[in-house]
């Protein structure tokens, strides 16, 4: 019996350092990511968002600088996605930063760009009311609002051609092919007339 306990006491003591080893690698991580990364939040509303995943790519300048770590849609605003960047504390993250998207059309996988236009102001660091992280805001895309234009004047054109062939129905039809079946024999005609007329000058 003694020896069993001792047994049991000396397993029960490995398991308690084991557990102990396991928590501090782990608190020691999450100390080290902490000290090397910032989270910011960005609201996306104007800007599509195809082709944006976790773990895309967070760069400025053209550096990659973090990554994405989470994204989901408002459950009272569908066209607001807030996404949650991680992105190295090195960063110059000012209050004049703006996010952009940007993506390769040939693969399809987009990446968050930061931009500072002229001047960097003051570092972003305050959280607002509600939020957990500093919230970055979203910038307007030339190429994005182009892309928005055309896609409205392509739908505005499909609604324009449905209207036409609706309004254009068999009996129209058939109205307009004798129009123009006549403009044809009308305009054969005046041909006829101007070469017998060149003929006879």
């Amino acid at each position: 019996m003694e020896a069993d306990a001792k047994y049991a006491w000396v397993g029960g003591a490995i398991v308690g350092l084991v557990a102990a080893l396991v928590f501090a690698v782990i608190w020691l991580k999450q100390v080290g990511t902490a000290d090397r990364y910032h989270s910011y939040t960005i609201y996306f509303e104007r800007i599509p968002l195809n082709g944006l995943s976790t773990g895309a790519s967070v760069e400025m300048r053209g550096i990659k600088v973090g990554s994405v770590e989470d994204y989901a849609i408002s459950s009272s605003n569908i066209n607001r996605v807030k996404v949650t960047i991680r992105v190295d504390r090195r960063t110059p993250v000012s209050q004049t930063t703006v996010a952009m998207v940007d993506r390769n059309y040939v693969t399809s996988i987009a990446r968050i760009n930061l931009e500072t236009p002229g001047e960097p102001g003051p570092p972003l660091v305050d959280v607002p009311p509600g939020e957990p992280f500093p919230v970055i805001p979203e910038g307007t895309s030339i190429l994005g609002d182009v892309a928005g234009t055309l896609r409205g004047l392509g739908e505005q054109s499909a609604e324009l051609m449905l209207a036409l062939n609706e309004s254009l129905n068999q009996q129209n039809r058939a109205a307009l092919s004798a129009t123009l079946t006549n403009a044809a024999t009308l305009t054969a005609g005046m041909n006829a007339l101007i070469a017998r007329l060149d003929t006879t000058v």
